[in-house]
């Protein structure tokens, strides 16, 4: 149970996460506390910024709110929105990053990337330890794989983004051999359209595993055209 002093640092962590006018109309406390002004500023960008390419590069606009509500539901994407975000921003802005007041310069960066990136894949195996075979554990598992490769697309480990991948499509065969069509706890593709009559947005309907397996394919076919590539040029 938790004492009357943890439970007023934890109303204070997410209060300070609704001081953002960005945050503060997503209607949901993040999965985790936002406890500095760093990760309360990656944050910010990955909703403003990142969530939007994810849209853009899957080429659906359900791929932004489907992010968005996913990391503020669980830890382990939670995690992984940050690193993406700190990556990211490094990437596109690093004289504006390193002269911040957040702490970000390159090489800090990428430490507090690759610490949220760890967090994250401790999250996800402690989410499935013991259940790994529920519908919603499994379509977690499968958007991981996808958020997962994006981290290491943005770290250059392109052994490692295959390994995600061939994860990806293991989880898909086992979602495959459930009933896409029966009613079940997952990610709301209908919450996410923005269902008026899904209210808890706990069920996913059938487009979910078309969804995620079309993702995981064109993660899987841009690999291959990368790995053309260099070869041709060998």
């Amino acid at each position: 149970m938790a004492r009357p002093r943890d439970e007023e640092r934890d109303r204070d962590h997410q209060a300070s996460c609704f001081r953002s006018p960005t945050l503060g109309t997503l209607r949901q406390f993040p999965a985790r506390p936002l406890s500095t002004e760093t990760e309360l500023t990656h944050m910010e960008y990955f909703h403003l910024i990142c969530a939007k390419e994810f849209a853009l590069y899957f080429e659906l606009p359900i791929w932004e709110m489907l992010i968005l509500q996913q990391t503020l539901r669980e830890p382990a994407l939670h995690h992984a929105a940050l690193a993406i975000a700190c990556l990211t921003r490094t990437r596109y802005h690093p004289v504006t990053i390193s002269s911040a007041s957040t702490s970000t310069d390159p090489s800090t960066a990428l430490s507090f990337s690759i610490n949220q990136y760890g967090l994250a894949i401790r999250a996800l195996h402690t989410q499935l330890t013991g259940d790994s075979g529920s519908v919603h554990n499994l379509e977690l598992a499968a958007l991981a794989s996808v958020v997962f490769t994006l981290i290491e697309f943005l770290l250059g480990i392109d052994s490692q983004v295959e390994v995600h991948l061939r994860a990806g499509y293991a989880v898909l065969k086992d979602l495959g051999r459930h009933d896409v069509g029966s009613g079940r706890a997952g990610i709301s593709m209908s919450a996410v359209a923005g269902d008026s009559n899904s209210a808890s947005g706990d069920q996913m309907d059938s487009s979910s595993y078309g969804l995620l397996a079309n993702a995981i394919l064109q993660l899987t076919t841009q690999v291959e055209s990368f790995r053309g590539f260099r070869q041709a040029r060998l």
